[in-house]
């Protein structure tokens, strides 16, 4: 799909109403689809069992597409005046929306009302935790 794609993003093909054109959008888009399915099959090959690295981001990664899109527009907007390069554009907001889907995820963690709408699940009651410590039987 690339030897094919390369050569036709080189013609300028690539916005082209024509065959062309669509030629070249089937086989980008279904590049971006054979690098999923090869991210999916490494995924299922090589991550079998937890570690907690693997629950810390299942646990937050509701949070974090929660939080993203909006800190990328927001980002975005407040750089616009400082016309900056895009590289450097776009990892200063890369690094503005990591920072705020980080921040989101602590702050769901510490506050206990932010965590259902930020996909955490509630804690225990207080009675429960009790129960849940090491060495106390329930009563």
């Amino acid at each position: 799909m690339v030897a094919i794609g390369l050569p036709l993003e080189s013609l300028g093909v690539e916005d082209d109403p024509g065959l062309a054109g669509a030629g070249f959008a089937f086989l980008r888009e279904g590049y971006a689809w054979a690098v999923m399915a090869a991210l999916f099959g490494y995924a299922r090959r090589h991550i079998r069992k937890g570690s907690p690295l693997l629950t810390l981001a299942t646990d937050a990664v509701f949070a974090c597409y929660v939080v993203h899109q909006t800190a990328i527009v927001l980002a975005g907007h407040l750089l616009k005046p400082y016309r900056l390069s895009f590289p450097v554009e776009a990892l200063t907001i890369l690094a503005i929306t990591v920072a705020a889907c980080v921040g989101a995820y602590a702050l769901a963690r510490a506050l206990p009302i932010l965590r259902l709408p930020l996909g955490l699940k509630p804690l225990p009651d207080r009675t429960d935790r009790k129960m849940l410590a090491p060495g106390k039987q329930p009563a």
